[in-house]
């Protein structure tokens, strides 16, 4: 009896293994990626955690702020001309 509940319970943890390795996946896709961060104003660097996908929209944030920085720049004149 007890030989044939783990036989049944063999089978079907290993039915189960290719649905385990989706979910491995899928949290892999989903670890946090943390990087030190200067806060301004402060002499103590923070933490700040998030997935690669956060950081990459982070990122481009970042770049696009730049650019709107530069095209603001570039539309003043200087003083005096």
């Amino acid at each position: 009896m007890r030989l044939t509940v783990f036989l049944v319970a063999g089978i079907l943890s290993a039915c189960a293994t290719p649905a385990s390795n989706e979910m491995a996946t899928a949290s892999a896709e989903s670890i946090k990626v943390c990087k030190r961060v200067a806060a301004t104003g402060s002499n103590v660097p923070q933490r700040d955690c998030r997935t690669k996908e956060e950081w990459a929209a982070f990122d481009k944030q970042g770049q696009a702020g730049v650019g709107e920085f530069e095209r603001a720049r570039d539309e003043v004149s200087p003083i005096g001309q």
